[in-house]
């Protein structure tokens, strides 16, 4: 069923299973009408006015757009235009504005999943007596060799626990290996020396002591 509808603020354009909606001929969405999420619609409320709450496939806020009286006929028929073709939550309207989209939902425990890991770790390596280390890793643009470089003092320490504990590893990576030489001059490149260096801070987990470093996550 092929549906349209001018309202106040935006008009709607059911065609084909395509829904369209525009404001001041300016798209706000056009696309799959089983890809919108229709989550609650009302009528009218105590304040006489009614509304409609949809989820929208490019944003992440929901939509909604409220009617009065002389629309009210045409949003109800967008309503039942909308639910024999796609999903109906039937929220009510508080509930509806706080939605959350499954797939944001689901990324958004994963973010705070890895953000209590890290926060773990951190407790769990200073207790083990881990510090941070920054440093500058540098990049030769010409044949590509990477090293590192960074404050004196900490290179000289670092570069003592190394000998100490013999851990003499070429340092590609900074998770689970050591540098074998933590270069002091980052303008050049020790391999074909070429000054054109591209730079970036880098941090890391290092044990004096043991010689050992782990990747540092921010």
């Amino acid at each position: 069923m092929n549906f349209e509808l001018k309202g106040k603020s935006h008009d709607y354009k059911i065609e084909d299973d395509q829904i369209t909606i525009s404001k001041n001929k300016d798209v706000v969405y056009s696309g799959d009408v089983g890809d919108v999420t229709l989550l609650s619609f009302v009528k009218k409320n105590v304040f006489g006015a009614g509304q409609i709450v949809m989820s929208l496939p490019d944003r992440e806020k929901v939509y909604m757009d409220s009617f009065r009286e002389n629309h009210r006929n045409g949003f109800i028929g967008l309503f039942e235009a909308l639910k024999d073709k796609t999903e109906f939550l039937d929220l009510n309207y508080i509930e509806a504005l706080k939605y959350v989209k499954p797939e944001v939902k689901k990324e958004k425990e994963l973010q705070e999943a890895a953000k209590k890991e890290q926060r773990n770790q951190k407790v769990e390596l200073l207790k083990q007596g881990f510090k941070i280390v920054e440093e500058t890793k540098c990049t030769c643009t010409r044949c590509n060799e990477v090293w590192y470089c960074g404050n004196q003092d900490k290179l000289d320490n670092i570069s003592n626990g190394l000998i100490s504990a013999g851990a003499f590893m070429q340092g590609k990576s900074l998770t689970g290996t050591y540098h074998e030489q933590l270069v002091k001059d980052s303008n050049q490149c020790p391999k074909c020396g070429s000054r054109a260096i591209a730079k970036e801070k880098v941090k890391y987990w290092f044990h004096e002591k043991k010689g050992e470093s782990v990747e540092y996550k921010e």
